[in-house]
């Protein structure tokens, strides 16, 4: 089954300012073997990925990417238990068709293997 994106207004949109999602906390801890495999899928030969030599001298450890924040603070939207996929809170917001939004993170912490990391996120 898919998730289909809500549709609406502008002011619709601008209703949902301020709404939060509940905070999610990762259900499985980082890992280096997947960091390994995000990082050859996308072709990042950063030695703070790769080289635990570099990693430590610079980071304390090996690090992961910032772009896989969301893979490591929530959890998978569809699971056996729960056949209904949960729909977060970026397709909840109901935009006029085809509009799309751009979402940047920032992130101002390390995330290293054997963490598990939690988010909060909110519409601005």
């Amino acid at each position: 089954m898919s998730v289909r994106l809500a549709e609406g207004s502008y002011e619709d949109a601008r209703a949902m300012i301020g709404t939060r999602a509940e905070v999610e906390f990762a259900d499985h801890a980082v890992t280096w073997a997947l960091i390994k495999y995000f990082c050859a899928m996308v072709q990042d030969s950063n030695a703070s990925y790769w080289d635990p030599d570099f990693a430590e001298a610079q980071w304390g450890g090996i690090v992961s990417p910032p772009a896989m924040l969301l893979t490591w603070v929530m959890a998978p939207d569809w699971q056996p238990q729960s056949p209904e996929p949960k729909t977060l809170l970026l397709a909840r917001i109901p935009l006029p068709d085809p509009t799309v939004i751009s979402v940047e993170t920032d992130t101002w912490w390390t995330c290293q293997p054997a963490s598990r990391p939690s988010s909060a996120k909110a519409t601005s």
